[in-house]
């Protein structure tokens, strides 16, 4: 049984009321303990069996003592921290240790993924660390220097070099699948930078690209690389690439509207998501190769960013057809002409239609219980 702690200075029934839905998508028991002392949260923490996550109310004043107390114990260092806020001050929450900021007015089924995705995370270290345990130190020193590279590269191409690892196959097959794709850039950002130190640029960009890989992975998607400034995420469910890319710039213009009110600079994205059939192939030499994808219909989603507005989603026709959970009602597809390329492209402005239709967000969200969070390579 895993053990969630929720420090909160007042009786509250938000995880409570969740808990049973949390160990339907995990499919594991919880011991969910509230905690109305802060000061017991230490007891609870160095008991026999150690929470698999601990979530704090916004009214405590004291948690980001508590929190950088806590992640400078190397025992704390991997236990993941949510807060349920109102303010978002990114910078000093990450910084002192909080892996997700979730807002207090967030529906419930969407807190519940966002609990769900941390203990996962728990789950695993835990057992990379039992196993650990298990090996020379030798080993150890591998699994840990295996477990940094798998940051590093897409997880469609660990599983399939996993899998590929355990037939004991040296190369990696070349494949055609049909995906949906989000191609995102970020405006204006190499002027910005600048005016910025170079550890200012990589923790603005962090920033951004924490949202990013939390939403995509959420909904079932990868991130098959970061390109600078800019990402390409793909997915299995069109519908899963439409609700990230919707909630991705939710997300972003909500931030931005606090950067503004404190006179910083905003950051915004443009967009652009398209479907269609690819090959993933690995290019290089024979010291070095990268798996990549490779298809007109990535390029043409790089087109469509490029033709997005800031703070946009410019989603071709394509990918709108595809999409199961709902209908498009009076949706408006303006033709546009592919750069370095003869031919034109029917696009909607996704971003746009759905601040004049906000329920195909709820839809969408809806239908992901649905979605079968199948390989990507």
């Amino acid at each position: 049984m895993y053990k969630v702690l929720y420090i909160t200075e007042k009786n509250n029934s938000i995880i409570k009321d969740l808990q049973s839905e949390i160990e339907k998508i995990l499919n594991i028991q919880l011991d969910l303990i509230q905690i109305i002392n802060s000061d017991d949260i230490y007891d609870n923490l160095l008991s026999e069996n150690q929470p698999a996550i601990v979530i704090f109310d916004e009214t405590e004043n004291n948690t980001i003592d508590i929190v950088k107390n806590l992640k400078k114990d190397e025992s704390f260092s991997y236990l993941p921290i949510l807060l349920l806020s109102d303010k978002y001050d990114y910078s000093n929450n990450f910084s002192c240790g909080i892996d997700a900021v979730v807002r207090k007015n967030i529906s419930g089924e969407e807190l519940a993924h966002q609990i769900s995705t941390l203990i996962k995370y728990k789950i695993r270290i835990d057992s990379l660390n039992k196993n650990f345990s298990e090996m020379s130190e030798r080993n150890a020193t591998k699994s840990i220097q295996l477990d940094l590279i798998k940051k590093f590269i897409p997880l469609t191409v660990w599983d399939k070099c996993e899998d590929l690892a355990n037939h004991q196959n040296m190369i990696i097959p070349e494949e055609e699948k049909e995906l949906s794709f989000i191609y995102a850039d970020l405006e204006s950002f190499t002027s910005m930078s600048e005016n910025l130190t170079p550890t200012e640029v990589i923790n603005t960009l962090n920033l951004i690209f924490d949202i990013v890989t939390q939403i995509v992975y959420q909904n079932y998607g990868d991130i098959d690389k970061f390109i600078g400034d800019a990402f390409l995420a793909i997915f299995n469910s069109p519908d899963m690439a439409l609700l990230s890319g919707i909630m991705i710039q939710s997300e972003l213009e909500r931030i931005n509207n606090e950067r503004i009110s404190k006179k910083m600079f905003p950051l915004k994205l443009r967009m652009g998501i398209h479907y269609g059939r690819v090959v993933r192939g690995s290019v290089g030499g024979t010291l070095r190769y990268d798996n990549t994808l490779i298809g007109d219909p990535i390029n043409t989603t790089q087109r469509l960013e490029g033709m997005s507005p800031s703070g946009g989603i410019l989603a071709s026709k394509n990918i709108i057809q595809k999409i199961a959970s709902c209908t498009f009602e009076n949706a408006r597809f303006d033709k546009y002409f592919l750069k370095g390329k003869n031919k034109e492209i029917e696009a909607i402005l996704l971003f746009d239609y759905y601040k004049s239709h906000q329920d195909i967000m709820e839809t969408l969200f809806k239908y992901r219980k649905f979605v079968e969070p199948e390989t990507l390579n």
